[in-house]
């Protein structure tokens, strides 16, 4: 089945709604301090708790430096074959792992598995968040100067 909704035209395993849907969103909410629509680096300010592991990158380096596929291999190494997709608006669905693209599509989007250890946020400020005890790694490493690339508030004007 193709939709729309989520990056791009993916081919989806299934949607995910009602308690399994209500479920995972406050199991992500309670384990990534996810908050409304938003995540870090958009919610987090002096005073709110920084999630471990994660640093947020800019998204078009991120995309043309590490690229889609090496963040695939980094997943796949891990024995990772399908993952959630969340979108803003609530919707929710399983998804292949060739099938993942971590892009804004005028929806925040997040990306996750079951076991919640890792999350991958694109934001419309083109922000790419990656968390995990061993996903940031593995995407450092993947990535000689991601240092250069740490995503900072925009300017305008």
């Amino acid at each position: 089945m193709f939709d729309l909704r989520f990056s791009g035209a993916e081919r989806l395993l299934r949607e995910i709604d009602g308690s399994e849907r209500d479920d995972l969103l406050l199991s992500l909410r309670n384990e990534w301090y996810l908050e409304d629509d938003f995540w870090f680096p958009l919610t987090v300010s002096e005073n709110e708790k920084l999630p471990p592991y994660t640093e947020a990158f800019e998204y078009f380096s991120f995309k043309q430096e590490l690229t889609y596929e090496t963040l695939r291999q980094i997943l796949a190494e891990q024995q990772i074959e399908t993952l959630y997709e969340l979108r803003e608006d609530g919707t929710m669905c399983e998804i292949e792992l060739s099938e993942f693209h971590p892009i804004y599509t005028g929806l925040e989007g997040y990306w996750f598995t079951p076991q919640l250890d890792w999350l991958i946020y694109a934001s419309h400020e083109d922000s790419i968040t990656i968390g995990g005890k061993w996903l940031l790694p593995a995407v450092q490493a993947a990535w000689p100067d991601w240092e250069q690339h740490i995503w900072t508030w925009p300017t305008y004007g």
